[in-house]
């Protein structure tokens, strides 16, 4: 099971993997500073579902850790995108935390307990 510290580093390379096909699909140079803030969103994202339910016991797991949670971020993301009066750093910043919160629930869900429906 990914501790505190392997998510952190697990959702911070998942929104700068996802920061770098954007601007590759954009056309748009990757600048350093962005960087620096996309892996500390990605790090947010990916500690997220543990300070919403902490891992104080092997069960904890529960709707901030479910697949309904999972699908249910990717569906407000699609539809935030959809969007056009909110502000393209504001999708952005969505979707790295985003893909970080997934990269969690993808790690977690690699375990013996897995992840429970809803």
């Amino acid at each position: 099971m990914a501790n505190a510290r392997a998510h952190v580093i697990i959702g911070a390379g998942a929104a700068t993997i996802g920061w770098i096909a954007y601007c590759e699909a954009r056309g748009r140079p990757l600048r350093s500073i962005e960087g620096v803030l996309v892996a500390a969103l990605g790090a947010i994202g990916g500690l997220l579902p543990d300070l919403l339910e902490p891992a104080t016991n092997p069960n904890h797991r529960q709707f901030f850790h479910s697949l309904v949670t999972a699908v249910s971020l990717a569906g407000v993301n699609h539809y935030v995108w959809q969007q056009p009066t909110i502000p393209l750093n504001k999708k952005a910043a969505l979707g790295l935390a985003s893909a970080g919160y997934l990269s969690h629930l993808l790690a977690d869900a690699r375990t013996p307990k897995g992840l429970p429906f809803g």
